[in-house]
């Protein structure tokens, strides 16, 4: 899981070789290009940057991420839930760690074409006469891609010569520019501008653009998002390969700490619920999970008040605890655990919502919550309103079809002083336009939308329907009251 990243084989080829590309890539770049020094034993050798093998693979593990990057940014524009869920964090890890292997490249092409770098270090570590020189200058403009303002001679004998003087003077520090194949081909291609970058002194321009890309990854690597690089591996450890909910306390305990740092954002979770169709309905960001383990963190911390809050409760009710996001998530995440944790302390602080909070009521404490809520503006806006058609529930001849099939009725022992009204008495009251009562009927709120008072009403009232479009109505006017509403 955390070499091979084979977790992000669920979300197909694709995802995996994206991550896999940039894993791979960035771990590359980190042990033979920035620990280059340290890591040069494993080689049999001392290091330097410009020499083989690190020249050649620093190019190999700049390009591997350059392409992870690449997909990874196609699959957020192309994949319509994620590029939903894609925040200002998402682009902006993209961004530098594209950046810092871009820069790297460009930064290297640039040097390689600049006769200044190359003055440099001769007057530095040349002790050769003006021959030699000129010897050496054309050697390194036909392998070394340096690009002087009056072309040297390249006659077979100036090579010959400055090949001489490369190998005694360079070769020790210095493979050939086709090594490192990619900032090869860059310089081979900025060539016709070469002589422009080098007055501009692009050469020095991009090194500091790549030194401030690192920086900026260093500086961010505790926050947020950033974070995942430590917390991640850390996670999976944990987990040991788990997809389910784990039984050990004490591995849960830490998963909920380490869960709410680990996460990617990579969309996985929120691709997959099976509840994101209420987001498109609702607007209700944290119905998915990534959203929702945003919030969980902000929340956690008592950070989230008002509209946030809202929200954040509408959707961990709506959450259905199917436990595709904890089975998909590459981080792997104990995401059911969290959401579990989260419900059970929402209800201990009164935070719970109405659908867990309004069964419990009396008739009398449902109709003072709800009475006198001026319509919520979603509610306005829907296009489809049962309640507001009569004739969806004018056809109702009080047969009590859907009364005598309801497994809610049957459960209870006494119907009028549980339910209030039964589902039949329910559409009285909406014909006698008692919409209010009907908000408030204990009926409306312990329906479990089995649809069996649907599918056998003789005059075919979508009983159940209305029921459920009752409790997203004052659901809806509860959130507006408190300052949620559809984002």
């Amino acid at each position: 899981d955390i070499l091979l990243l084979a977790r992000s084989t669920s979300g197909g080829p694709w995802r995996w070789t994206a991550a896999m590309l940039t894993h791979a890539g960035f771990i590359g770049l980190l042990a033979v290009h920035a620990f280059g020094p340290q890591t040069a034993d494993l080689f049999g050798g001392y290091f330097e940057a410009t020499l083989d093998p690190y020249f050649f693979l620093r190019d190999l593990f700049g390009l591997m991420l350059i392409l992870g990057v690449l997909l990874a940014l196609v699959r957020r524009l192309g994949i319509r839930r994620i590029r939903q869920t894609s925040g200002p964090a998402d682009w902006l890890l993209l961004v530098i760690v594209g950046g810092i292997a871009v820069s790297g490249v460009a930064w290297q092409a640039a040097k390689s074409m600049s006769p200044a770098a190359f003055e440099r270090m001769t007057e530095e570590y040349f002790y050769g006469d003006e021959e030699q020189l000129a010897a050496l200058r054309a050697v390194w403009t036909v392998d070394y891609d340096v690009v002087f303002k009056t072309a040297p001679d390249t006659a077979p004998e100036m090579l010959a010569l400055g090949r001489e003087m490369d190998e005694e003077s360079c070769r020790g520090c210095h493979a050939p520019a086709s090594s490192a194949f990619l900032s090869h081909l860059a310089a081979r291609a900025l060539k016709p501008a070469a002589r422009s970058l080098e007055s501009a002194r692009v050469d020095i321009l991009l090194g500091h653009a790549h030194a401030l890309f690192l920086l900026a990854g260093l500086l961010l690597l505790p926050l947020g998002k950033f974070a995942h690089v430590l917390t991640t591996p850390l996670n999976l450890l944990i987990r040991r390969g788990s997809r389910s909910t784990v039984a050990d306390t004490g591995r849960k305990a830490t998963g909920r700490s380490l869960g709410l740092t680990a996460c990617t954002h990579c969309g996985e979770c929120a691709a997959r619920c099976s509840v994101g169709a209420a987001y498109d309905v609702l607007g209700i960001r944290p119905v998915l999970p990534s959203e929702k383990l945003a919030d969980l963190n902000a929340w956690s911390a008592g950070r989230l008040k008002g509209g946030r809050l809202a929200d954040f409760t509408a959707g961990s009710r709506i959450c259905s605890e199917c436990m595709r996001c904890t089975e998909v998530c590459p981080s792997g995440i104990d995401l059911q655990e969290l959401w579990l944790t989260s419900k059970r302390r929402m209800v201990a602080e009164g935070a719970a919502g109405l659908q867990h909070e309004m069964p419990g009521k009396s008739p009398a404490e449902r109709m003072e919550t709800l009475h006198g809520l001026p319509e919520s503006e979603p509610e306005k806006k829907r296009p489809v309103r049962l309640t507001a058609r009569r004739e969806a529930y004018l056809g109702c001849v009080q047969c009590t079809t859907c009364t005598s099939v309801c497994p809610v009725v049957a459960a209870s022992s006494n119907p009028a002083r549980d339910l209030d009204f039964t589902p039949q008495q329910v559409m009285n009251l909406l014909r006698m336009g008692l919409v209010d009562h009907a908000l408030g009927a204990g009926m409306t709120w312990n329906c479990v939308t089995c649809y069996k008072c649907q599918e056998h009403c003789p005059q075919g009232v979508p009983v159940a329907d209305v029921l459920f479009e009752l409790r997203n109505i004052a659901n809806a006017r509860v959130r507006a009251r408190s300052g949620g509403g559809k984002r």
